[in-house]
């Protein structure tokens, strides 16, 4: 590492300075401990806050400006926890388009932003090198940082830190929490009309981990003109994006979001009252992506909880076992098209829809878009409801609805099944899970009966209507119950274990009669009664 050395009008400073009256430097800048207070028009280049030594404080206050061409707080290695702060009507950083660099070798160094205070600059950046962990910038109040390129929190360290809060603003470019391989850094945008504004591109977590973007408390976070990426090359893992709380949103309509478009395990978490925007959705990865893409998931849970897609959604775009969880009342609703399984290397990917009010609103959508895209499954269980325009089940796909779940087809719209594909209906005590199809069903493939907990056919043998439809064509080419394959025992009947099933469509429904196979020793018994019967009528006759 090279140590950076200058001369300046203040170096090595020990002592209280203030700048004040008609004070101005043409040259730097350099404090190296103590404080220093600026009450006027101040300029100097460049600024540093803290070149070798620790605990240096800079204060910009109402009425001061300082401009620069470029500053840097913790310069070296070993200068850490200097401050600088910007505070008060008036108060002014003024760096151009210049870089402002909070943790250039340095730790734990950092910048507040608060009540009036204004700073300008061209490149933000925290964590300038490795081993520069843990600076941070604060933005509070009415305080407003404004920059022409971007904000990078984390460029090559790790647990870096942003925090708008209480009113405060950011605009960059591009933003990033996380660049390249860093780790466990964070921005936090808390508050009433707190708002960070990109008009480029937003990335938590290049090809690193655990890099975190919160929402929460009625703050926002709008990218306006590009993407916005959680996990966005290989290596990439368990980055988060958190929307929490009522009036806290996430703007993105007008590029893509990418839940993990490379990398595993990156998620965005949409809870008590948050709100996401977004033009198309990738949920584990989409274009650009490389290496493996596994194990990335949405989350949509509680009431209020709202994810509203204007575009179109994938679930599993390129890689395996990601997923969409929509619970306890939250919605997601999608304007375009919807896929689970988008490529052939698209496999295992889920859907959940459960819990009373948790709806997915979707155009039409595809369960296994392409040969080869398998395993995939959307689940709507325990009050859930999906409703669509259309639904099809490609081979060797699943669409499963238990209990007093229903999928809806809306309008005319149709439902497909593959030869392959599969419908499941959970059934339990007193409701089943219910198809409706405004069009016509077209059916082939398996029909899974499935015993929720607490339930048995052999219990409970009666009629079942399980689907509702306009008109049908086709017909499931085999039966199951719980995973078990059933035996034909002729058109449209089955005989699974204990209790024989037979399909009859009435028009309008699909309903299933279910009547028990009496046992081994009750069929000998009543084999033995009948012969008796037979024998007592033939001494009759006789």
């Amino acid at each position: 590492m090279t140590k950076i050395e200058t001369k300046s009008i203040l170096a090595a400073l020990t002592a209280v300075i203030v700048l004040s009256g008609n004070t101005a430097f043409a040259a730097s800048l350099i404090t190296d401990g103590g404080d220093v207070s600026v009450t006027t028009a101040i300029s100097a280049d460049p600024v540093w806050v803290g070149q070798s030594a620790s605990n240096t404080n800079l204060t910009i206050n109402a009425g001061g400006t300082l401009t620069d061409t470029s500053a840097t707080i913790g310069v070296n290695a070993g200068a850490n926890n200097n401050t600088a702060t910007v505070s008060g009507t008036g108060a002014t950083w003024n760096n151009g388009t210049g870089n402002l660099n909070v943790g250039f070798y340095g730790s734990n160094n950092a910048i507040n932003v608060g009540n009036g205070g204004a700073v300008t600059a061209g490149l933000g950046e925290l964590g300038v090198f490795s081993g520069a962990n843990g600076n941070g910038v604060t933005i509070s109040g009415t305080g407003q940082m404004n920059l022409s390129s971007d904000m990078i929190v984390g460029l090559a360290s790790n647990t870096n830190s942003l925090t708008v809060q209480a009113g405060g603003a950011l605009t960059s470019v591009n933003g990033f929490v996380g660049d390249s391989t860093t780790s466990g850094n964070t921005a936090t945008i808390t508050g009433a009309n707190s708002i960070w504004t990109a008009s480029g591109t937003l990335y938590v977590g290049i090809a690193g981990s655990n890099n975190l973007l919160t929402i929460s408390n009625g703050g926002k976070v709008a990218v306006n003109a590009a993407d916005a990426a959680i996990g966005t090359n290989a290596g990439a893992s368990g980055n988060e994006i958190l929307v929490t709380g009522t009036g806290s949103v996430l703007s993105n309509l007008t590029g893509t979001l990418y839940v993990g478009r490379s990398g595993i395990n990156n998620s965005l978490h949409v809870q008590s009252g948050g709100l996401v925007s977004s033009k198309n959705v990738r949920i584990g990865g989409g274009t650009g992506t490389n290496g493996t893409t596994t194990g990335n998931g949405a989350y949509v849970d509680g009431s209020g909880s709202i994810w509203n897609v204007t575009g179109t959604m994938r679930v599993g775009s390129d890689g395996s076992n990601s997923t969409l969880q929509i619970t306890s009342g939250g919605v997601v609703n999608v304007t375009g098209n919807s896929f689970l399984g988008y490529n052939a290397t698209s496999s295992n990917n889920s859907v959940l829809i459960s819990g009373a009010g948790s709806q997915l609103n979707a155009h039409a959508l595809a369960i296994g878009n392409v040969a080869g895209s398998t395993g995939n499954i959307v689940t709507v269980g325990n009050g859930g409801a999906l409703q669509a325009s259309a639904i099809g089940v490609g081979g060797g796909n699943t669409l499963e609805i238990d209990g007093t779940a229903t999928a809806v087809t809306t309008g005319a719209g149709t439902f497909t099944m593959a030869s392959t594909g599969t419908l499941a209906i959970g059934f339990n005590a007193g409701a089943n899970g219910l198809l409706t199809v405004g069009g016509a069903a077209t059916l082939a493939g398996e029909l899974n009966l499935n015993e929720l907990p607490g339930f048995s056919f052999s219990y409970a043998p009666t009629s079942y209507t399980i689907m509702d439809y306009a008109s049908t064509s086709g017909d499931f080419s085999s039966a199951a119950v719980n995973g078990n394959l059933c035996q034909s025992t002729g058109s449209d009947s089955w005989s699974c274990g204990s209790v024989n099933f037979t399909e009859q469509f009435t028009g309008s429904q699909l309903k299933l009669e279910v009547a028990n196979i009496p046992e081994p020793t009750t069929m000998a018994v009543l084999s033995v009664g009948l012969i008796g019967l037979g024998a007592i009528r033939r001494r009759r006759r006789a």
